[in-house]
């Protein structure tokens, strides 16, 4: 057995991303779906952009440019979900090849809140970034059954 991040642990992940692509039509972007007044576009681009910058920044040590502020604060066009959403679903494909090491150390342990899940290797990060984008489709998913 392999300790590497392969193709069938990121395949709950990859099912959710490709699911975004089928129900982003659905949905109203503009649609609020928090009290707070975020919409489903800002949480199908804020769900790519967890998965674009975690894998890159933390698994992968490169650099990838992220507002996460603006995230919540401005409504993404669909452009650029789009394009967030397929650089997911590739980057996703093209990790295998990589020949990440599960057990690789963060260079920073990082505490996810609110839950305090304490992540500081490359399993930590492939579970906190599936269950981030499994909660966010779930919400979304929910929208369009009504």
């Amino acid at each position: 057995m392999n300790n590497y991040l392969s193709e069938n642990q990121l395949s709950d992940l990859l099912y959710y991303l490709t699911e975004f692509e089928k129900i982003l039509y659905k949905i109203p972007l503009e649609q609020k779906i928090y009290k707070e007044g975020i919409t489903a576009g800002q949480i199908f681009y804020h769900t790519t952009q967890v998965v674009n910058f975690w894998f890159l920044v933390y698994a992968m040590d490169k650099t990838y440019e992220r507002d996460r502020k603006s995230e919540f604060t401005k409504q993404p066009t669909l452009k650029q979900i789009k394009t967030s959403l397929n650089f997911a679903i590739d980057l996703c494909r093209k990790l295998p090849s990589y020949r990440i090491s599960l057990d690789k150390k963060l260079k920073k342990t990082i505490t996810v809140e609110p839950s305090n899940f304490i992540v500081e290797d490359i399993l930590g990060v492939l579970i906190h970034i599936s269950i981030h984008t499994g909660e966010h489709w779930g919400e979304l998913h929910l929208l369009v059954d009504k």
